[in-house]
Protein backbone atom coordinates (compact mmCIF):
# COMPACT_ATOMS: atom_id res chain seq x y z
CA UNK A 1 0.00 0.00 0.00
CA UNK A 2 2.81 2.38 1.14
CA UNK A 3 4.59 1.96 -2.54
CA UNK A 4 1.09 2.60 -4.42
CA UNK A 5 1.02 5.71 -2.61
CA UNK A 6 4.46 6.80 -3.65
CA UNK A 7 4.18 6.08 -6.97
CA UNK A 8 0.55 8.30 -7.17
CA UNK A 9 2.01 10.94 -4.68
CA UNK A 10 5.54 11.77 -6.66
CA UNK A 11 3.45 12.56 -10.47
CA UNK A 12 1.03 14.73 -8.47
CA UNK A 13 3.50 16.51 -6.23
CA UNK A 14 5.68 17.18 -10.06
CA UNK A 15 1.96 18.20 -11.59
CA UNK A 16 1.58 20.60 -8.65
CA UNK A 17 5.00 22.05 -9.05
CA UNK A 18 4.65 22.42 -13.02
CA UNK A 19 1.34 24.66 -12.35
CA UNK A 20 2.66 26.73 -10.16
CA UNK A 21 5.77 27.73 -12.36
CA UNK A 22 2.96 28.11 -15.09
CA UNK A 23 0.85 30.29 -13.09
CA UNK A 24 4.19 32.33 -12.41
CA UNK A 25 5.48 32.42 -15.60
CA UNK A 26 2.16 33.52 -17.05
CA UNK A 27 1.81 36.44 -14.43
CA UNK A 28 5.48 37.94 -14.60
CA UNK A 29 4.46 37.87 -18.53
CA UNK A 30 1.39 39.69 -17.59
CA UNK A 31 2.88 42.32 -15.21
CA UNK A 32 5.40 42.76 -17.85
CA UNK A 33 3.07 43.44 -21.01
CA UNK A 34 1.37 45.81 -18.55
CA UNK A 35 4.36 48.24 -18.69
CA UNK A 36 4.48 48.61 -22.50
CA UNK A 37 1.45 50.07 -22.78
CA UNK A 38 3.24 53.54 -23.47
CA UNK A 39 2.93 54.75 -27.05
CA UNK A 40 6.17 55.09 -28.91
CA UNK A 41 6.74 58.10 -30.37
CA UNK A 42 8.06 56.61 -33.86
CA UNK A 43 6.43 58.30 -37.00
CA UNK A 44 7.38 58.52 -40.48
CA UNK A 45 7.70 62.79 -40.18
CA UNK A 46 10.57 62.73 -37.89
CA UNK A 47 12.51 66.18 -36.90
CA UNK A 48 15.72 66.72 -36.32
CA UNK A 49 17.13 68.00 -32.95
CA UNK A 50 19.93 70.76 -32.21
CA UNK A 51 21.43 72.42 -29.74
CA UNK A 52 23.79 75.59 -29.81
CA UNK A 53 26.50 73.04 -27.41
CA UNK A 54 26.15 70.00 -30.20
CA UNK A 55 25.69 66.60 -28.96
CA UNK A 56 27.36 63.70 -27.52
CA UNK A 57 30.33 62.80 -28.87
CA UNK A 58 29.67 62.89 -32.69
CA UNK A 59 26.89 63.87 -32.32
CA UNK A 60 25.29 67.40 -33.75
CA UNK A 61 21.82 66.89 -34.17
CA UNK A 62 20.31 67.34 -30.57
CA UNK A 63 18.45 69.43 -28.37
CA UNK A 64 15.29 72.03 -29.79
CA UNK A 65 13.36 71.41 -32.75
CA UNK A 66 14.16 72.98 -36.05
CA UNK A 67 17.26 75.04 -38.06
CA UNK A 68 20.08 76.23 -35.78
CA UNK A 69 19.36 80.15 -34.93
CA UNK A 70 21.23 82.71 -36.75
CA UNK A 71 22.94 83.74 -33.87
CA UNK A 72 23.72 81.17 -31.08
CA UNK A 73 22.05 81.56 -27.46
CA UNK A 74 22.59 80.37 -24.41
CA UNK A 75 19.93 77.72 -22.67
CA UNK A 76 18.29 79.64 -19.83
CA UNK A 77 19.45 79.13 -16.68
CA UNK A 78 16.70 78.20 -13.36
CA UNK A 79 17.45 80.14 -10.23
CA UNK A 80 17.52 78.86 -7.25
CA UNK A 81 15.07 78.86 -4.66
CA UNK A 82 14.76 77.09 -1.21
CA UNK A 83 17.96 75.38 -1.68
CA UNK A 84 16.17 73.40 -4.75
CA UNK A 85 16.62 73.86 -8.90
CA UNK A 86 14.56 72.77 -11.34
CA UNK A 87 15.57 72.11 -14.50
CA UNK A 88 13.73 71.07 -17.75
CA UNK A 89 14.26 70.34 -21.35
CA UNK A 90 14.48 73.82 -21.56
CA UNK A 91 17.57 73.96 -19.64
CA UNK A 92 19.37 71.36 -22.06
CA UNK A 93 23.16 72.28 -21.80
CA UNK A 94 22.89 74.48 -19.34
CA UNK A 95 25.47 75.49 -16.85
CA UNK A 96 24.33 75.64 -13.03
CA UNK A 97 26.36 77.13 -11.00
CA UNK A 98 24.84 76.22 -7.47
CA UNK A 99 25.78 76.05 -3.68
CA UNK A 100 26.99 72.88 -2.40
CA UNK A 101 23.82 70.90 -1.17
CA UNK A 102 21.13 72.32 -3.42
CA UNK A 103 18.78 69.30 -4.78
CA UNK A 104 18.61 69.56 -8.47
CA UNK A 105 15.12 68.66 -9.72
CA UNK A 106 15.16 67.49 -13.01
CA UNK A 107 12.11 67.10 -14.80
CA UNK A 108 12.01 65.52 -18.74
CA UNK A 109 8.13 65.16 -19.98
CA UNK A 110 7.03 64.89 -23.57
CA UNK A 111 9.30 61.73 -24.65
CA UNK A 112 10.10 58.07 -23.04
CA UNK A 113 13.65 59.13 -21.57
CA UNK A 114 16.02 57.07 -19.32
CA UNK A 115 16.15 57.71 -16.50
CA UNK A 116 18.25 60.64 -15.43
CA UNK A 117 22.18 59.56 -14.29
CA UNK A 118 25.11 61.77 -12.93
CA UNK A 119 28.62 61.69 -14.49
CA UNK A 120 29.34 60.88 -10.77
CA UNK A 121 27.49 59.61 -8.17
CA UNK A 122 29.74 60.40 -5.36
CA UNK A 123 29.09 64.03 -6.32
CA UNK A 124 25.16 64.25 -7.43
CA UNK A 125 23.73 61.02 -5.82
CA UNK A 126 20.65 60.95 -7.11
CA UNK A 127 18.01 60.71 -4.33
CA UNK A 128 14.93 60.10 -6.41
CA UNK A 129 13.38 58.79 -9.61
CA UNK A 130 10.25 58.02 -11.20
CA UNK A 131 8.74 57.62 -14.61
CA UNK A 132 5.76 57.37 -16.67
CA UNK A 133 4.77 57.60 -20.10
CA UNK A 134 4.91 61.13 -19.88
CA UNK A 135 8.29 61.38 -19.07
CA UNK A 136 11.01 61.25 -15.90
CA UNK A 137 11.58 63.16 -12.57
CA UNK A 138 15.17 62.70 -10.11
CA UNK A 139 16.20 64.21 -7.64
CA UNK A 140 20.12 64.99 -7.17
CA UNK A 141 22.24 66.35 -4.41
CA UNK A 142 24.89 68.30 -5.28
CA UNK A 143 28.48 67.53 -3.57
CA UNK A 144 30.52 68.81 -6.47
CA UNK A 145 31.29 69.44 -9.92
CA UNK A 146 30.10 67.41 -13.06
CA UNK A 147 27.18 66.59 -15.52
CA UNK A 148 23.15 65.14 -15.31
CA UNK A 149 22.41 63.42 -18.59
CA UNK A 150 19.27 61.73 -19.90
CA UNK A 151 18.56 60.59 -23.57
CA UNK A 152 14.97 59.49 -25.85
CA UNK A 153 14.96 57.01 -28.31
CA UNK A 154 11.85 59.09 -30.57
CA UNK A 155 12.70 56.90 -33.72
CA UNK A 156 14.44 54.29 -35.47
CA UNK A 157 18.28 56.01 -35.47
CA UNK A 158 19.90 52.86 -35.14
CA UNK A 159 20.89 53.32 -31.85
CA UNK A 160 21.79 56.55 -31.42
CA UNK A 161 19.44 59.25 -29.20
CA UNK A 162 17.31 61.51 -30.64
CA UNK A 163 17.48 64.10 -27.92
CA UNK A 164 20.33 64.18 -24.83
CA UNK A 165 20.04 65.94 -22.21
CA UNK A 166 22.79 67.22 -20.38
CA UNK A 167 23.25 70.33 -17.57
CA UNK A 168 26.88 70.99 -16.29
CA UNK A 169 26.90 71.52 -12.79
CA UNK A 170 29.45 73.71 -10.90
CA UNK A 171 29.17 73.44 -7.06
CA UNK A 172 30.63 76.64 -5.91
CA UNK A 173 31.22 76.53 -2.15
Amino acid sequence: MRSLRRLTTRPLLLLATAGVAVVLVVGLLWLHAGQGDCPTATNGNRTIFWTSAGGAGQQAFHGVPGLPPSSVSSPSVPAVAGGRILVTLANNRATLTVPIGTMIDVELTSAAWTAPVSSDPNMRPRLSSSSSCDGVRASFRVQGNGRIEAVTHRGSTGGIPDIVFRVNVVASP
